[in-house]
């Protein structure tokens, strides 16, 4: 995890309609194509995602047991981390896929299972072929919503929830430039 943030070169369009249905391979589990993508054919403009969902699932890996041994006040802003992530029309937003990863890592943190929350993180890389432009804005709203409720938890242990906070906040380019079709 950098700490710092980077330019996004995200250059896509706010959809008002709903995610499109992806196609899916007989012998794999990954969609051949988007209508978001005009073809299935990516944008050389557009930067990639699974180095980004690589850096978030690398930063959200916690040490054993660390979630489980929070106090009481700790764990009601985890929950309300968890709340952020995944409330609301998720599956809709996101899509399956990503839709589901988020509902279980948002149960993963209310149950404050740091086993099972790093399992979850550890498969956001592939996660990448299933966010449509739509998807990345829902996604990054919700990253940056969860990522300020870490943010308020402060300096407890070695930093892990300033390293979360940092990290989860680095995504606005998930939401903010794909909503505003701004190009940085």
């Amino acid at each position: 995890c950098s700490g710092s943030s980077r330019p996004s070169r995200f250059l896509l369009r706010r959809r008002w309609c709903p995610s499109p249905l992806l196609a899916v391979s007989s012998d794999s589990s990954k969609p051949l194509a988007s209508s978001s993508t005009g073809g299935g054919g990516a944008d050389p403009d557009e930067e990639p995602v699974l180095p980004l969902l690589q850096e978030l699932a690398d930063c959200l890996v916690l040490p054993p047991k660390f979630l489980s041994l929070l106090p009481r006040d700790l764990r009601l802003d985890l929950n309300d981390a968890a709340f952020d992530l995944s409330n609301g029309p998720v599956l809709n937003e996101c899509g399956q896929e990503v839709g589901d990863l988020l509902l279980d890592l948002g149960k993963a943190w209310e149950m404050a299972n740091t086993e099972a929350s790093n399992n979850l993180a550890k498969q956001l890389p592939s996660m990448a072929p299933y966010l449509t432009a739509s998807a990345k804005s829902a996604f990054g709203k919700r990253l940056a919503s969860a990522g300020k409720k870490f943010q308020t938890m402060g300096q407890y242990g070695n930093g892990e929830f300033k390293k979360v906070s940092n990290s989860l906040s680095l995504y606005p380019s998930f939401s903010s430039e794909i909503i505003t079709g701004i190009f940085v």
